[in-house]
């Protein structure tokens, strides 16, 4: 009961190479509990198992908190994640209303092309209360 109340969460996983999209899916079960969470901070680095679909995972995840101020996704080095990813994870933003800052991060994710990141950044212009973005899309 206690953890449905908890407005703050960072989880940093570096240079963890077995992490997998149901390990994304196992986190993704977990926020979808976080009803009242205004930040999260996610960090991973150097998983080649993470594709689209953990990622999309993650997005569906956060859909519902509706309270979410302040989101930090750095999934750097993850080589499978590619324009599909991201662009699902953009439609998942679509109804966070509060939500104010953003950092994106697939540094060293060589299949996002310019079409992903246009796409990420058509998406978050639409969203009304966003006044800080900081983007590195590879």
């Amino acid at each position: 009961k206690r953890q449905r109340r908890l407005k703050d969460l960072t989880l940093s996983f570096y240079n963890v190479g077995k992490l997998t999209d149901m390990s994304l899916q196992i986190i993704s079960h977990l926020l979808k509990e976080l009803a009242n969470l205004q930040s999260i901070q996610l960090f991973i680095s150097g998983s080649n198992q993470i594709t689209d679909s953990g990622l999309e995972s993650l997005g569906e995840s956060i859909k519902g908190l509706i309270l979410l101020e302040n989101l930090t996704f750095h999934l750097k080095a993850c080589q499978n994640i590619t324009d599909v990813g991201l662009k699902k994870l953009g439609e998942c933003l679509q109804g966070l209303v509060c939500l104010k800052k953003i950092s994106l991060d697939f540094d060293g994710s060589e299949q996002i092309t310019e079409v992903g990141k246009q796409e990420i950044k058509e998406r978050l212009k639409k969203l009304p209360n966003l006044v800080e973005e900081n983007l590195m899309l590879s």
